[in-house]
């Protein structure tokens, strides 16, 4: 799929959300559908004593309903400044918007390079001494 391919159909998606109500769709369906590690959790909480279980069912549904809400504030942030984009932005796009992805990606790499080296070695920027 070429990249004008990728664009038309994500398009196409966004489309499809003509108001508030898809808006609440969007974050209530994405947001209550647990994640299989989510699942996997709840299943592994079943071996431990102590009613971890109930515990784990709670962080689960708190962190669902959170994704839900992160959905729904981006998905209206984006419904909201649809009309100043298409205003301000018209022309080519600047080097730098199309760079801003590649940024994402490195910034997300780096994050996980110290994360797992901070797993061997917990004195990396004498946070934990």
């Amino acid at each position: 799929m070429s990249e004008e391919e990728h664009a038309a159909a994500h398009a196409a998606e966004a489309a499809q959300v003509r108001g508030w109500r898809d808006l609440i769709v969007l974050g209530v369906t994405g947001g209550l559908v647990p994640c299989p590690a989510g699942v996997l959790l709840i299943l592994w909480s079943l071996t431990l004593p102590d009613q971890n279980t109930l515990k784990c069912f709670v962080y689960l549904v708190s962190f669902s309903l959170g994704l839900g809400a992160v959905l729904v504030a981006i998905a209206v942030g984006m419904v909201l400044t649809r009309g100043y984009v298409v205003k301000r932005v018209s022309g080519p796009t600047p080097g730098w918007v199309k760079a801003l992805p590649l940024l994402g990606a490195g910034l997300i790499v780096a994050a996980g390079v110290v994360i797992v080296y901070r797993a061997f070695d917990p004195t990396l920027f004498g946070i934990l001494g």
